[in-house]
């Protein structure tokens, strides 16, 4: 017979229960009635199978109703208010919405040593021993797009990081992506003012929203505590992170997906660099004018490779672009890519040995 006394032992608490009841017949939910022990006597049973009250109609009724149908004020309370335990404590089905949350300090610093030891090159940090790109940035929405793959959101996705004068253009581009921007200005506080407003932020949401898919791109232990409540809510979780960064802590938890598998993808460092073998130079500036990074990304990101360039000027103030390859195989297929894309836009070649040791030092 099924009944709470032959319910599985995996049925624990109010949240399981209420899915449970919703089955039961009215034999059996006068049984679980009785056990309950409310003062519930045979005339109250009678009703139930008067009325034919199963587990699914039960859980519809309110105090109103009981009264309706016979029952005492005070039984009405208490079985109204039972129903009202039970059903605030039914799972709600999870929406598969995805909610991302980015602390871009942590994110960028841990990505300067992660991409610098995968490529091996940039700085050498002898403390730490691993290769560091000083000259590393972050396309925030090709991060974000990496980490949806296509899913749907459930919220504006929320970036919070600091802001040196410079960076401004940075946080400008990610609104554009469609983040929430928040940010610091440097200084000694600026990690705690950073994990709290991220907490602050994805709480509202794990609180506020149906439970989907929070998003966590950091690896900072301090947010284990937000990461295990979403969890108790239902919510699922992914941390996004560089594997060499993360805090033991959060390997613990729901779902880790390494940065590192997809860094081409959304990183990239700007600046002169004298370790690429070859190098293309492209020119014609009415066109790359009015390029940004976007553009020179696109080229690295179809070829499957990361990129690393340099904005310059001739003498005459006319701009120019400069493109580090590991080798002339790279070199070349870029350059098929971009004179395909801009046919004869833009003049594109191979700088020379030598001048290209004294055009990059600059």
């Amino acid at each position: 017979m099924s009944s709470e006394s032959s319910l599985p032992s995996s049925v624990s608490s109010d949240e399981e229960m209420a899915n449970v009841i919703k089955n039961y017949g009215t034999k059996e939910l006068i049984e679980y009635l009785r056990k309950k022990n409310l003062g519930l006597d045979v005339e109250d049973f009678a009703i139930f199978h008067k009325e034919k009250i199963t587990g699914l109609a039960f859980l519809g009724l309110n105090d109103e109703k009981f009264r309706s149908i016979g029952f005492a004020l005070g039984l009405a309370t208490i079985l109204a208010n039972i129903i009202t335990d039970l059903k605030s404590n039914i799972p709600k089905p999870n929406t598969g919405l995805v909610s991302v949350f980015v602390d871009n300090s942590n994110v960028l610093i841990e990505g300067k040593y992660t991409v610098g030891d995968i490529e091996e090159t940039g700085e050498y940090d002898r403390q730490r021993g691993s290769y560091y790109i000083s000259q590393l940035h972050l396309d925030h929405g090709r991060l974000l797009r990496t980490v949806l793959n296509g899913r749907k959101m459930g919220s504006d996705p929320v970036i919070v990081g600091s802001r040196p004068p410079r960076d401004d253009a940075i946080w400008d581009q990610a609104k554009k992506d469609g983040f929430m921007v928040i940010v610091y200005d440097r200084n000694f506080l600026n990690k705690e003012n950073i994990d709290t407003t991220l907490v602050l932020n994805a709480s509202k949401v794990i609180y506020l929203k149906d439970p989907g898919t929070l998003v966590l791109i950091a690896g900072d232990g301090d947010y284990e505590s937000m990461i295990s409540e979403a969890i108790r809510l239902k919510w699922k979780v992914e941390i996004w992170f560089w594997s060499k960064g993360m805090s033991v802590n959060l390997l613990k938890k729901d779902s880790t997906c390494y940065l590192d598998n997809y860094y081409k993808h959304f990183t990239f460092a700007v600046g002169p660099n004298l370790e690429k073998k070859t190098v293309l130079q492209v020119t014609d500036g009415e066109m790359i004018k009015k390029w940004k990074d976007k553009q020179v990304m696109d080229c690295y990101v179809s070829l499957g490779l990361f990129g690393w360039w340099n904005w310059d000027e001739d003498e005459d103030g006319n701009d120019i672009l400069y493109m580090f390859f590991d080798d002339k195989t790279h070199s070349a297929d870029a350059k098929k890519w971009l004179e395909g894309k801009y046919s004869d836009n833009i003049k594109v070649w191979e700088v020379q040995e030598r001048k290209r040791k004294n055009s990059l030092k600059k």
